[in-house]
Parts: C-alpha cells; structure tokens; sequence
C-alpha cells in the first residue's frame, strides 16, 4: 500500500505506475459489466483523473485492484448504461488420454466445445446481470467473498447468496444439456476405432 500513500502524497509516478498495473484488468471488467469498450476506456480515464485530483481526501485501502473495481463499476453505472454482463464461459480443460487423438476426435470435440459454450451464453442469459456479475467476480478473476462484498457494494451473506442462487439457476439451466452430453461421450467411448 506503499504505492497509495505515495499517490496520496502528489507522486505522479506512483499514478502512472497504478494505470499500468490495473487498466488491463479494469477495461476486462468494465466490457464484462456493460458491453462497451469506448465507455469503459471514458470511465477509467475519468476515474483516474478524478483520483489524481482529489488525491488528498482518498481513504486507504487494502487493495488497490479491489479499489478500482469498485470506483469503475459506480462509474460506469453512473453514467447510465446498465447492460448485462456478458461473460464468456471457461473454456475446456484438455484431456489427457492415452492414446492421440484423431483428426475426427479434434472436430468433434471443437464442435461440442462451441455447443456447450452457446449452451453456456444461454444459461447466463437466463439469470439476473447482478449474478452474472458475481460469478464473473468470483471464478474469473478469482475474488473471495470479502473482495466481492467491496466491489458490489452489498453483505457478505447476499454475494453467497446470490452466488449459490446464480449456480442453482446455471445447474437447472444447463442439467438437461449436461446429460445428453454425457450420454453422447459415454457412446464415443464405446465405439471402436
């Protein structure tokens, strides 16, 4: 937190070395809440000029990142565009086989991905933009409870709360997709080659 104190203090430095550890990070979280790039580069660039100029009334924080994801994300929803989130899924682990896999295997498995990635789009479709968010938050950029609590403003009962209930909703969403899927490897598997 020595970098804060130092841009509380008048440090431009300090102000430029935070831009360039965070901005990536930001804009990423930024599309995922409203969709817009240009909007979001506008926000952050606001944000930083605004922390620079009121440098000295700034609280301390124990998290620099959690500080400006919080900032951004008032900013962008002050300035009115409240779209969803639109989260791309996790892509798919490889799986380590025994035997190499064929040039049929790669097809079908790069066609299924692109399924179960549009199967995806659509469960998160289907929940509110607040719990899209708070899966973005807690398995895309890794932020535990107290983390999340900070950039959405809300309990720390209400981010497990809408967590367990966006997982819930994703769970009931994607169970019929996940057991055709199944059936349709369990299949492969028993075909000879």
């Amino acid at each position: 937190m020595e970098l804060w104190t130092e841009l509380k203090s008048g440090n431009k430095n300090a102000l430029e070395q935070i831009y360039r550890e965070h901005a990536e990070v930001m804009l990423r979280y930024g599309i995922k809440i409203c969709g817009d790039s240009t909007i979001v580069e506008d926000c952050i660039q606001n944000l930083f000029i605004t922390i620079w100029e009121r440098r000295e009334s700034l609280g301390d924080t124990d998290s620099i990142r959690n500080y400006l994801l919080a900032s951004l994300r008032r900013a962008i929803y002050k300035y009115g565009d409240k779209k969803s989130i639109a989260v791309d899924p996790v892509e798919l682990r490889k799986e380590d086989g025994e035997k190499e896999a064929t040039f049929e295997d790669l097809m079908i498995k790069k066609e299924m991905d692109a399924e179960q990635k549009e199967k995806f789009k659509v469960a998160l479709a289907e929940i509110s933009a607040r719990q899209r968010e708070v899966i973005y938050l807690r398995y895309y950029q890794d932020k535990d409870y107290d983390e999340i609590c900070e950039i959405m403003g809300i309990t720390y009962q209400g981010a497990r709360n809408m967590l367990f209930k966006a997982l819930k909703s994703l769970k009931k969403h994607l169970m019929i997709w996940i057991i055709l899927y199944m059936q349709w490897v369990t299949k492969l598997i028993d075909w000879d080659y």
